[in-house]
């Protein structure tokens, strides 16, 4: 009787074990996943403390994916316009964008790092990030690097929100 305790013992052990592998597995928090289109930027509108371009700019096509550790981020024909200038249709000084990831309307919690933006407002970003697993309200925010800025102003945001 002694020599099957040990085994007994053993065997209750792994099956009050399970539970509690299964529990945590349960409770374990879903990493974030959000999509959407892109919209173009106004004049006057911060987003997480991040002030918007100093013109409005379009987006023909625009698209972001954020999955576990990757951002994905196209722009197409994202140019200047309602300047009444030559500038507008044009991408401007802008030669490099980056994308960074807001939470709540209140935090950047991650970006990018700077890509070409070619004179047609066209970008690929596809980068590793870390953001955390939870982000309320997510928005991604297209920013135009500017060498005598430090805000570096987003000139096109995400459309939609959702994880």
């Amino acid at each position: 009787m002694t020599k099957g305790f040990p085994a007994f013992v053993t065997a209750l052990l792994v099956m009050t074990s399970i539970p509690f592998v299964n529990i945590a597995l349960a409770s374990e928090t879903p990493r974030l996943h959000f999509e959407s289109s892109l919209v173009g930027s106004t004049p006057h509108n911060p987003i997480a403390g991040i002030p918007s371009g100093g013109a409005s700019w379009i987006i023909s096509e625009g698209n972001s994916v954020l999955s576990p550790g990757i951002l994905v981020v196209n722009t197409h024909d994202l140019v200047i316009t309602g300047t009444g200038t030559a500038i507008d249709g044009t991408t401007g000084p802008v030669k490099q964008v980056f994308a960074s990831l807001v939470c709540a309307d209140t935090t950047v919690v991650a970006s990018t790092d700077p890509v070409p933006f070619n004179p047609d407002g066209n970008a690929n970003i596809a980068q590793t990030i870390h953001p955390p697993n939870t982000c309320p309200s997510p928005i991604i925010l297209v920013r135009a690097v500017i060498p005598s800025s430090a805000a570096h102003p987003w000139i096109a945001e995400t459309v939609s929100t959702g994880q």
